[in-house]
């Protein structure tokens, strides 16, 4: 029974027929996304970072930033993050010496930002706390349900970025 029918509301109510299968699970997507979001800021599975802080950190970590040359403004347009919320989680890293930002040698006008040493150690520890939240996951639904998912998530944020970037 998903969350809707325990609230009371009629399927029926809210359904509308796709044509194919006779079922619109758009409603019981919506619920999951929407008590998974909860569930990760409200229940504070994060310790050491804010969900956005982790996602700037994650984005570091894994983009290559070997190299040291990526801007915020680069970070905040793959994360689509506004610039204004890329200064405010970027100056509380840094105050926190998680990340640093550094001039460019070449061109002076451009402020380039890396995980510090430190920055690193602290985001891997969070991200292996995180992977053990997965691990729960993982023995919930198999490991074969396990990939599915990921792979059917990756596929939806996919169609997200398309839509955006359409409507934008």
């Amino acid at each position: 029974m998903s969350q809707v029918e325990q609230d009371g509301i009629s399927r029926d109510s809210i359904e509308k027929d796709d044509g194919e299968s006779g079922m619109d699970c758009r409603e019981d997507l919506l619920d999951a996304w929407i008590r998974m979001a909860a569930g990760v800021r409200g229940n504070r599975l994060l310790k050491s970072f804010s969900l956005n802080e982790m996602l700037v950190c994650n984005f570091l970590c894994r983009s290559g930033s070997s190299k040291g040359e990526i801007t915020a403004t680069e970070i905040g347009h793959r994360l689509r993050l506004l610039k204004s919320q890329m200064n405010k989680i970027l100056t509380e890293l840094e105050e926190r010496g998680i990340v640093e930002r550094y001039r460019s040698g070449n061109d002076r006008r451009k402020v380039y930002i890396r995980l510090t040493g430190e920055g690193r150690v602290s985001y891997l520890k969070e991200h292996d706390r995180v992977l053990m939240i997965f691990d729960s996951i993982r023995d919930s639904l198999g490991d074969e349900n396990t990939c599915r998912l990921a792979s059917l998530l990756l596929r939806a944020t996919e169609a997200v970025d398309r839509y955006v970037d359409g409507i934008l």
